[in-house]
């Protein structure tokens, strides 16, 4: 006679969050401060600051009584706990909560504004530029699969850069030639938290455009074999609503939407990618950072494997030598936010590899890896600049 239990997905999604100097030092590794009285009472010195909007978005309920069909479990009875069935259905349902979450996201301005600029080599662009950015990323917002995600906003590109400035987000420095919004070191720690609310929704567009940047030219048939073979780790980590089945459908959508903004070029069986010199290629290559970071803790992963041989680490030691290894490269490289060396994220990769059989774990609990591990790698000639891979390759053979 119990009544029905059922989940549903809430996306709660921030402009501005009041403990950003708490996010930056807890992405440091800082212990999170205790709750008190006192901070409370000391919290009142934000209350007179602009910190945006609040967007709420509810997902479809999940029923208790549907989990368990999912897995094969055809019991009447729910399966007891701590049993592998029950543990099944978990896992299932977790994954279902938090992939409905990120399909109904709301995508705003601060979002798109975080990602454009972050993009950027020095975190800076022309206003005028932002515009064309924030537009196209708009657009590939809205590719199936991502119906339920909301892009709020009043398509003022100008008027909501001024409003986003108010708010302490970003900087502007006037210039003679065209004014310059950029963020400073601070803001752009903050502004990884804003790009990564709605990182999924342009991961797979980055990954098309990273190749068309890597390589100056792909058909769409490589383009879809690339993705397929980035596509189960991705969707791990983020959360994705395709099945790979719907991959290939997805990439040619995502190519149509940069062919159409010019962003890329349509050329016989190919699609390249703009000059260097052109404003469409500096755009390309905005929509190609956001897959970037995820790209280079995938091949420090691979290459910290490979160069030390298998049987040498565990899960566990390999996860800690990825980790100094992504701190090295932030450091000595490029901007990397706190969240490109976060151990949870190799975690994430390490058990897909050994989930996927292209890694397994022996005796004493060691990593052993083939042939196809080895040429698994070599796909990412396809999506990291050579640069890139190199100063990668010097780090992790050190």
């Amino acid at each position: 006679n119990a009544r029905p239990l059922a989940f549903i997905p809430v996306y709660i999604g921030y402009e501005r969050i009041i403990e950003s100097h708490s996010y930056i030092n807890e992405m440091y590794g800082g212990a999170k401060k205790k709750e008190s009285v006192g901070s409370l009472l000391s919290a009142r010195q934000y209350l007179k600051e602009n910190f945006g909007r609040v967007y709420v978005s509810f997902g479809s309920a999940i029923l208790e009584r549907d989990i368990w069909p999912q897995i094969g479990y055809q019991d009447s009875a729910l399966p007891p706990a701590g049993s592998d069935a029950f543990h099944s259905g978990v896992d299932w349902l977790a994954r279902r909560i938090l992939t409905n979450i990120n399909s109904h996201a709301v995508v705003t301005p601060v979002n798109l504004v975080a990602t454009v600029l972050l993009g950027t080599p020095k975190h800076a662009m022309l206003e005028r530029q932002i515009g064309e950015s924030l537009r196209g990323l708009a657009i590939m917002s809205r590719v199936a699969g991502l119906r339920d995600t909301l892009l709020v906003g009043s398509g003022d590109w100008s008027k909501e850069i001024n409003t986003i400035e108010k708010m302490g987000l970003v900087e502007r420095n006037t210039h003679a030639l065209g004014d310059i919004i950029l963020l400073n070191q601070r803001q752009a720690l903050s502004a990884t938290y804003l790009r990564n609310n709605t990182l999924h929704c342009f991961m797979l567009a980055g990954l098309v455009a990273s190749v068309l940047i890597t390589r100056g030219r792909a058909s769409l048939k490589r383009l879809q074999e690339l993705s397929l073979r980035f596509y189960p780790f991705l969707r791990r980590e983020l959360f994705l609503p395709w099945d790979e089945a719907e991959v290939p459908t997805v990439v040619r959508q995502y190519v149509a939407h940069l062919v159409d903004l010019g962003l890329v070029i349509r050329s016989d069986r190919y699609f390249e990618a703009p000059d260097n010199h052109t404003k469409a290629h500096m755009l390309l290559s905005i929509v190609a950072s956001v897959s970037k970071g995820t790209l280079e803790r995938y091949f420090i992963t691979a290459q910290m494997m490979t160069s030390r041989g298998a049987g040498y680490y565990t899960a566990k030691t390999l996860e800690e030598d990825c980790v100094l290894m992504a701190q090295r490269l932030s450091l000595l490289y490029s901007f990397h936010a706190p969240d490109f060396f976060d151990k949870n994220l190799f975690r994430t990769f390490i058990q897909g590899l050994i989930d996927m059989e292209l890694v397994h774990v022996g005796e004493g609990d060691h990593l052993f890896f083939d042939q196809r591990l080895l040429i698994g790698e070599r796909q990412f000639m396809y999506v990291l600049a050579p640069e890139v891979r190199l100063g990668i390759l010097q780090i992790t053979r050190q």
